[in-house]
């Protein structure tokens, strides 16, 4: 074994195991490779890495919820990060602003995807990003 890796014996949830085989089933990893993954992923040092961890978290969390389910957790999510980083309601309003101006500026780009594109980028988003 190389100085870097060690050993670990643990006792997980059938689920846990089954989710770690699938997820390195699909990668072409060890389910020790899955778990460096995962745990480098709660900790990233580099802004935009921990943002888009972060999106693409909060998009595998709402794929077993209906649409109702959905919209109502991502809106409780935007109020309590809101709450986070305001001080103020002028700076909440900003916020506000900024999200439709992206939300438009998404919509303007989707709208430019040819049929096949849309069509993979609503199965990546159906099955967790999975683009094979």
């Amino acid at each position: 074994m190389s100085d870097f890796l060690t050993e670990l014996q643990v006792t997980v949830m059938k689920k846990t195991a089954a989710a770690l085989d699938e997820m390195g089933n699909r990668g072409g990893m060890s389910v020790g490779e899955v778990i460096d993954r995962l745990t480098v992923q709660f900790r990233p040092k580099d802004p935009e890495l921990a943002l888009h961890l972060a999106e693409t978290e909060v998009l595998m969390l709402t794929t077993e919820l209906d649409k109702s389910e959905t919209e109502k957790y991502l809106k409780q999510l935007v109020i309590d990060l809101c709450a986070m980083v305001t001080e103020n309601e002028d700076e909440g309003l900003e916020l506000v602003k900024a999200a439709m101006e992206t939300r438009k500026t998404a919509i303007e780009m989707s709208n430019q995807l040819s049929t096949e594109d849309k069509l993979k980028l609503k199965m990546a988003l159906k099955n967790g990003f999975d683009m094979r």
